[in-house]
């Protein structure tokens, strides 16, 4: 049996292949390169924050696109700390952003409670990610 350290180390691990992929998806489908943990400023609770990428450059965003990549393969603590992300877009992000789901591991309910937030403006849209690859392609 994994210990708790393993678990946080093999999460930790699948997070960042999982923005690998979008790493990857980004630079087929951009004009320009993302860049990777970008400092956003400041969040709700006055710490530093960084979006996983920003665009500078994307046809109809006049200040970039932010994308949030956020990985849960089981049970765990990942979408409880979907409000706090959305209240952070909301009030200190400094463009509109797309959260990207991978793993499948969120409870249904938090999913849509996640996608019942989407305003279209400051939080443009929760996707899967063969939602973001079709939506990359169609609009990058």
């Amino acid at each position: 049996m994994p210990t708790d350290r393993s678990q946080g180390q093999q999460a930790n691990r699948n997070g960042r292949t999982a923005e690998n992929v979008i790493d990857a998806i980004l630079r087929l489908h951009a004009s320009a390169p993302p860049i990777r943990q970008y400092p956003v400023g400041f969040g709700i609770y006055g710490t530093p924050l960084q979006a996983d990428f920003y665009l500078a450059d994307v046809r109809g965003f006049v200040a970039g696109l932010i994308i949030e990549s956020k990985w849960q393969e089981s049970s765990g603590s990942v979408d409880e700390k979907w409000p706090y992300l959305v209240e952070n877009i909301r009030h200190c992000y400094p463009a509109p952003t797309i959260i990207v789901l991978h793993g499948g591991g969120f409870r249904p309910g938090a999913e849509r409670w996640l996608r019942t937030q989407v305003d279209s403006h400051r939080l443009f849209a929760v996707l899967r990610l063969e939602e973001f690859m079709k939506w990359c392609s169609h609009n990058l």
